[in-house]
């Protein structure tokens, strides 16, 4: 599955993400998750989780409803605007490691929150400029306890690893939404369509490889110095114009040369800020 589709399936989800450095984030880690991270059912087994979510692609349709009951727990616990996009990011990537690092699982993995919890840390490792290490360790010690009891107590661990129980507001919400998500009493959930839904600020994840469709990125109006605008898409998201401008003038060339662009708003300003330059 290619990274157009990948990102399509959580189109939603991914534009409740406010800001764009941790919508960027999040972009990273859904295309690097494994490949069957969008395929696999939710249940290796077929014993848990609603029946929607214990057919293929259920572990998406899973994700889904997490996110969704994180967001209303964010609400109800007054989460401000960036602990909320924190939220769904350690939502979208709670199981995003459930079958292990390889590309092709096939049984869930007792380590899962483990593995996410690294990959979450190593992410953030290789995108500093998107993420805080202290943000990221928020997302990625719920996503550690994410299990609750059930990978803690000893009536259900029987000498496997141990894992931690939720012990902050925003481990709970996010342990809470993945609780009520697999409830096989669920019978139905309302998601939202995805089609041709538009993941907002994203001309391109990889310029040589992969495009996604786009809407003009919605910003105010031009900053007095256009070169402090912020990249809010491809592998310079979170970077300035003029940070990229400065160091890697081939992918502006890029921007400017390639036919089509998608992204206007953007293209317009980079070419104003080349304007400048020149004057």
């Amino acid at each position: 599955m290619d990274n157009n589709m990948r990102l399509q399936l959580f189109a939603n989800e991914l534009n409740d993400i406010k800001d764009a450095k941790l919508q960027a984030f999040a972009v990273k880690l859904l295309t690097n998750a494994p490949d069957y991270f969008f395929t696999v059912p939710a249940s290796s087994s077929g014993k848990y989780h609603p029946y929607f979510a214990r057919e293929e692609g259920g572990l998406v349709k899973h994700t889904r409803c997490v996110v969704f009951y994180a967001e209303c727990n964010a609400e109800s616990f007054n989460f401000d605007s960036h602990i909320k996009d924190l939220a769904i990011i350690a939502a979208l990537a709670h199981d995003i490691k459930k079958q292990g690092n390889n590309n092709t699982g096939s049984h869930t993995v007792w380590e899962h929150p483990e593995l996410a919890y690294n990959f979450i840390l190593e992410t953030q490792k290789n995108n500093p400029d998107l993420i805080t290490v202290e943000d990221a360790t928020i997302i990625a010690n719920a996503i550690l306890c994410h299990m609750g009891k059930w990978q803690h107590d000893a009536q259900f661990t029987r000498g496997k690893k141990v894992f931690p129980l939720p012990t902050t507001l925003f481990d709970y919400a996010i342990q809470s939404a993945d609780y009520m998500a697999s409830r096989v009493e669920l019978t139905g959930f309302a998601f939202r369509p995805t089609d041709g839904v538009i993941v907002r600020g994203y001309e391109t994840l990889n310029e040589e490889k992969t495009t996604v469709e786009t809407s003009p990125v919605q910003t105010e109006s031009v900053p007095s110095d256009v070169g402090d605008t912020i990249f809010p898409f491809g592998k310079h998201a979170g970077k300035t114009i003029r940070e990229v401008a400065a160091h890697h003038p081939d992918y502006i060339d890029w921007m400017i040369n390639k036919a089509n662009f998608n992204n206007t708003d953007m293209l317009d300003k980079v070419k104003l800020y080349i304007e400048q330059k020149k004057n």
